[in-house]
């Protein structure tokens, strides 16, 4: 058993949990749906991991004009928390993201600071 973290609300197994409450799970719990897809957005993360980090959510992405759902899930894929978003930079994400100019990268990365 290891322990997790949450950090967005969420519902599992019909209990409801709020974010920074620790969960104790086995390998197997995290590598099986629907606790994968959590891992995989950073919205459960290992104890003593990404502990200050903040998932990366679409609608957060969906304010910037021209970013719609395609887009921001695209983004939200390649970069799980907004701390990695900001670290990867404008030049980085026009260049992982295609239609994604330098202007509108910049304007990603205001919006989630």
């Amino acid at each position: 058993m290891t322990e997790w973290i949450l950090k967005t609300f969420t519902t599992y197994r019909g209990e409801h949990y709020r974010p920074g409450e620790v969960l104790e799970l086995t390998t197997e719990q995290v590598e099986s749906y629907p606790l994968k897809a959590l891992v995989g957005r950073g919205h459960l993360v290992r104890a003593g991991d990404d502990r200050d980090s903040t998932p990366l959510e679409t609608d957060m992405l969906e304010e910037v004009d021209g970013i719609g759902s395609a887009y921001s899930e695209r983004i939200v894929e390649l970069y799980r928390t907004v701390e990695e978003l900001v670290e990867a930079g404008a030049m980085k994400i026009s260049e992982d993201i295609s239609g994604v100019d330098l202007d509108k990268a910049e304007e990603i990365i205001e919006q989630v600071k």
